[in-house]
């Protein structure tokens, strides 16, 4: 028998208002190590206040939330932060140091790590995240795309069990967007939690899970597939459906698929019946 994956996260009955104004209501759901999430929803449904919660910026005002099955203390969110890294849409805002090599030994040095374990630890990184061309280049001179993979490679030195993305490509050119969707796919086949809060519905392609939020409930999740088939539900909170999903499903004789490269040979195969 396989060994059962642990639960790195879970919210249960989680429920959090701003100002009287409910922004999550009863939200349960747990995302698992070496899995890999997105969380999708129209523009305050609540997607943002899951990260902060995560992340200790904002308290729970019910429910609890569990890091590895251990209840988060709110008052004490060490073990909270020491368990998670977040990646956020503009990499500017987490920039500290003057150089890259600076900014990724900057979370290492606040550990008190010795210097060799540092420049061992910024080595694996940035060949990991194809940033070590340009460590000693400021963060600010580079491109979109390069800016991402410093801020990943920073968060990746701290070896979180959880990562979050927030936005991540929004601000990115397709060829930088594909760059970092590849990187986390590749980052939860290493055994990561990988949780991607996207508007983006072609990045949920290649999720192992979608969680969709609406009015802060969980109205839907489980494999891509299974939550975009309910196309006429989740039109009525004006979301939209993968590109791949919605054309599969408009073409006689083809089984409706989220996957462009079972969509490619389908039509293929189809083509050469005729």
């Amino acid at each position: 028998m396989l060994p059962t994956k642990q639960a790195a996260c879970s919210f249960i009955n989680v429920a959090f208002s701003y100002n009287e104004l409910p922004l999550i209501r009863e939200l349960s759901f747990s995302v698992y190590e070496g899995e890999y999430v997105c969380i999708v929803g129209h523009n305050g449904s609540g997607k943002s206040t899951i990260s902060k919660l995560l992340t200790g910026l904002l308290k729970p005002q019910a429910g609890e939330i569990k890091i590895f099955g251990k209840t988060v203390d709110f008052d004490n969110v060490s073990y909270l932060r020491n368990n998670i890294g977040i990646i956020f849409q503009n990499p500017d805002n987490q920039f500290i140091g003057i150089t890259v090599e600076d900014d990724i030994a900057f979370g290492l040095e606040n550990k008190c790590f010795s210097r060799q374990k540092i420049k061992a630890i910024i080595d694996e990184v940035t060949l990991q995240t194809q940033t070590d061309g340009f460590i000693k280049q400021e963060p600010h001179n580079l491109s979109g795309g390069q800016k991402q993979r410093v801020a990943i490679a920073s968060v990746l030195a701290l070896n979180p069990a959880i990562i979050i993305f927030d936005e991540s490509t929004a601000m990115l050119d397709p060829k930088a967007k594909k760059t970092i969707k590849q990187f986390m796919v590749k980052l939860a086949k290493q055994g990561k939690c990988v949780i991607s809060i996207t508007h983006d519905m072609e990045e949920v392609t290649k999720a192992d899970k979608v969680l969709v939020m609406n009015e802060g409930k969980l109205i839907k999740q489980g494999k891509p597939v299974e939550v975009f088939t309910s196309e006429q539900e989740l039109q009525k909170i004006r979301l939209d459906i993968p590109f791949s999903l919605s054309l599969s499903t408009k073409i006689r004789g083809i089984t409706s698929t989220i996957d462009y490269q079972t969509l490619i040979k389908s039509i293929a195969k189809l083509w050469k019946k005729r």
